[in-house]
């Protein structure tokens, strides 16, 4: 008997939609949960321990949104018919691949910095929608690099000192996620409108 079923086409607009709906429920949890920790910080303010989880929980938002971003960015450059590299769709997805002894091809995880990972994220976001957006480098980008350096002594402590957090301490991490975040949004105004242009 002859199968008449067939497998259903993904179109470049599906997979934007998906990408989409991933990154805003990202925003939605991680961004409600940051809240949370700010009221329990106001109700604890002298248990250390929320500081350190709401600066951990802040990179979490971070990272998370920068790699759901770059997954809207390869689906954004399809709907658009704009052609990334291999190299541009595979650090978009975190990924390399390499040989085994025995000469066998394998997927591995790519390891990208977070401050290369955040301009990356941006400049393939701009090259995907053909956006004219450049990342500023301003005080927020400068809060960033140095809640990076508070973050790290907080994961990977060396002494007891390295897992306090001061006041300037939380100060950066807030700076660096109200930048990182507004400029998250314009490109993502920008990602819509383009897409909104041409349906």
């Amino acid at each position: 008997m002859e199968n008449n079923s067939t497998v259903p086409e993904i179109y470049p607009h599906d997979e934007y939609v998906k990408s989409m709906y991933e990154l805003k429920s990202m925003l939605f949890h991680l961004s409600n949960e940051i809240l949370k920790l700010e009221q329990q910080m106001q109700k604890n303010k002298r248990d250390i321990a929320y500081l350190r989880i709401y600066i951990r929980t802040i990179f979490s938002y971070i990272e998370g949104i920068t790699f759901k971003v770059k997954n809207l960015s390869i689906a954004s450059a399809k709907f658009h018919s704009i052609k990334l590299s291999v190299g541009e769709e595979l650090y978009a997805q975190d990924k390399r691949y390499g040989l085994t002894e025995s000469g066998r091809l394998i997927e591995m995880t790519q390891y990208i910095p977070l401050k290369s990972n955040i301009r990356y994220m941006f400049a393939l976001a701009s090259k995907a929608t053909k956006s004219e957006y450049k990342l500023r480098y301003d005080k927020g980008w400068a809060s960033l690099r140095d809640a990076i350096d508070i973050r790290n002594k907080l994961t990977h402590p060396k002494d007891i000192s390295c897992l306090m957090v001061t006041r300037a301490d939380i100060q950066k991490a807030q700076i660096a996620y109200r930048w990182f975040t507004n400029n998250v949004i314009i490109i993502l105004k920008q990602v819509t409108s383009n897409v909104l242009a041409t349906t």
